[in-house]
């Protein structure tokens, strides 16, 4: 139960495509128990552990799920995804440049595409 419970949050980041780096995942996972740690009431839960932090975690989603998705899905962390292929990549000519940086353009263009508006169905008369 309790491995299920450690693995839960990333089922629910997988649903929605939201990639977070082995670091951040531990974090989110320290930053519950220490929660639980300060708020929790260990006579409560003690035997129940892995379903007391299972409740905790999927409780916290709950009310905090859109602000991280928000946050994973923003910019500034594909940016720094970016940076990171570009650092692991092995030093190259400096006519060779141009291939990670059309990489990285490809994965920008496509948070900047619009939505086609859809045609009217009837003519304006005005």
């Amino acid at each position: 139960m309790l491995l299920y419970t450690v693995t839960w949050p990333a089922t629910w980041l997988d649903k929605r495509g939201l990639p977070i780096a082995s670091q951040a995942y531990q974090k989110l996972l320290i930053e519950r128990l220490d929660d639980i740690a300060k708020h929790g009431d260990p006579e409560r839960y003690q035997a129940y552990f892995p379903r007391y932090l299972l409740k905790a975690i999927q409780d916290w989603f709950n009310h905090h799920g859109e602000d991280l998705y928000q946050e994973l899905k923003h910019v500034r962390n594909q940016l720094c995804d970016i940076e990171t292929i570009l650092r692991s990549q092995p030093a190259q000519s400096a006519g060779d440049v141009v291939t990670p940086i059309a990489q990285a353009h490809a994965v920008l263009a496509v948070q900047n595409r619009r939505k086609k508006q859809p045609e009217a169905k009837q003519l304006n008369l005005l």
